[in-house]
């Protein structure tokens, strides 16, 4: 019996009597060889994603990135190009959401469940405590000219008593909203008040918030909540809550994979999500909760493709909103290799 150079396999002569044990023993070790050829295969694609990744990571980050062949990369806020639907901008993001009512304000105070009051004593910082309430709007929008109501006594006419005012998303447990402000003492005794802000606190629909206002000086004796007026303006972030992304690659030729990277935010009820790579229907490989730039934490989907991907590869994106539900598009792109 003859024996191959490289991998000791089994040749048979004619004179040979073939060998259960033999047989047997050449097929496991084709078996084991094939493993660690698709093992080895496998790592290297995992690394080439990486790369992928990283470098799309780094462009993104750029300024003024400069052409790259096999690099697509798109902040569609600033860039309008393939964007479609009935998405309108905002805080410098692409925003969809759909409302089965607008919202009034009568709404936002149901939706207001005070917890604690805001007490200051004069002198005695140490006893201070903040005002707490969840709030969870049914609906995305930006509640404007909010107003805290409450007494004071024993203080000085025109002093400040400087607090801040934080919305905390529950569900993530990060800060989505801070606001240092100073409330003036217009008069001096024992005074019951209402005054107004004239500052926008924009929200997300189906969020279980948190909304806290602290004191930062004890210069009086107080106690205050956070009130829902008439003079409260309250903006309902609703359209058709369609969005659509389309881009076509034009590369020099054909592309033996690639990946696909999408960020972006969901809220309350959500849509639904689709993606097409080529006219075919997608699923994420990889979903998972990162912190965007602007302190949200965000969705992160990639897609993965491991045949030929054509010179003219095409990306199709779109998402339609629930009633109740909110989209924000950060941004999204593709490398190929």
């Amino acid at each position: 019996m003859n024996y191959t150079e490289n991998f000791h396999l089994p040749q048979w002569v004619e004179s040979d009597r073939i060998m259960m044990e033999d047989f047997n023993r050449m097929c496991e070790e084709i078996e084991k060889g094939l493993n660690r050829s698709s093992q080895a295969a496998e790592r290297g694609l995992d690394r080439l994603c990486r790369l992928a990744y990283n470098h799309y990571c780094m462009v993104q980050s750029l300024k003024n990135p400069p052409h790259q062949t096999g690099l697509f990369q798109q902040d569609p806020a600033k860039d309008p190009t393939g964007i479609g639907g009935t998405a309108v901008y905002w805080e410098g993001l692409r925003f969809a959401g759909k409302a089965e009512t607008p919202l009034t304000n009568e709404i936002l105070a149901s939706c207001l469940h005070k917890l604690s009051d805001m007490v200051v004593h004069k002198n005695q910082s140490a006893k201070n405590s903040a005002y707490t309430a969840t709030f969870q709007p049914p609906a995305s929008g930006i509640l404007q000219n909010f107003a805290l109501t409450g007494q004071y006594s024993d203080n000085a006419l025109r002093d400040v008593l400087p607090f801040r005012l934080t919305l905390t998303n529950q569900d993530t447990g990060r800060v989505e909203k801070t606001l240092d402000r100073e409330l003036i003492y217009s008069a001096s005794g024992n005074v019951t008040f209402t005054t107004h802000f004239n500052d926008a606190i924009p929200f997300m629909g189906g969020v279980n918030y948190l909304i806290t206002i602290e004191p930062k000086a004890a210069n009086s004796n107080l106690t205050v909540a956070l009130a829902i007026t008439q003079d409260t303006t309250s903006t309902t972030l609703s359209n058709d809550g369609i969005i659509t992304a389309d881009h076509t690659f034009r590369e020099p030729e054909d592309s033996s994979g690639g990946i696909m990277i999408l960020r972006c935010a969901l809220y309350g009820t959500g849509g639904e999500l689709s993606f097409r790579w080529d006219g075919v229907e997608r699923t994420p490989d990889i979903t998972r909760s990162i912190q965007a730039g602007d302190g949200r934490i965000i969705q992160e989907l990639i897609y993965r493709r491991e045949d030929v991907v054509p010179a003219d590869s095409r990306l199709s994106l779109r998402f339609e909103s629930a009633v109740g539900g909110s989209f924000l598009f950060y941004d999204w792109g593709a490398v190929l290799f």
